[in-house]
């Protein structure tokens, strides 16, 4: 989680990916399910930190992600799905961004890691 509140102190949290960035300000978040809420304090974390917007990667867009997204959804949070940080199998991303267009209307918003880095790049 990138904490816009305090720019200076960036918290990240992970899955357990077999290996993490050092440094403080880092938590570890074991997700057993596809849905990245189901069975964690994700959910917890997110709300002490007042977030409202969540942006999205994963390693499977077809379950882990589509599970977080719509969960996440229903939770009331706005969504940008980071597309070149998304695994998807073949033909799954135009399907998938079918299906969100259909079902989820401008709660889910598609933007690419370089957008990602030039919003949160500190003015000059």
């Amino acid at each position: 989680i990138y904490d816009a509140a305090n720019p200076e102190k960036p918290e990240y949290m992970f899955e357990k990916t077999g290996s993490l960035p050092s440094g403080k300000n880092i938590e570890v978040l074991l997700k057993r399910e596809f849905n990245a809420f189901q069975d964690t304090k994700l959910d917890e974390k997110l709300k002490s930190k007042n977030a409202k917007v969540l942006l999205i990667s994963g390693l499977e867009l077809g379950f882990c992600v589509k599970e977080t997204v719509e969960d996440a959804l229903s939770r009331g949070y706005r969504i940008y799905m980071v597309e070149d940080l998304i695994c998807h199998w073949p033909d799954g991303e135009s399907e998938f961004k079918q299906y969100a267009r259909q079902n989820y209307d401008d709660r889910v918003c598609f933007v690419s890691s370089n957008d990602v880095k030039r919003a949160l790049k500190p003015a000059a």
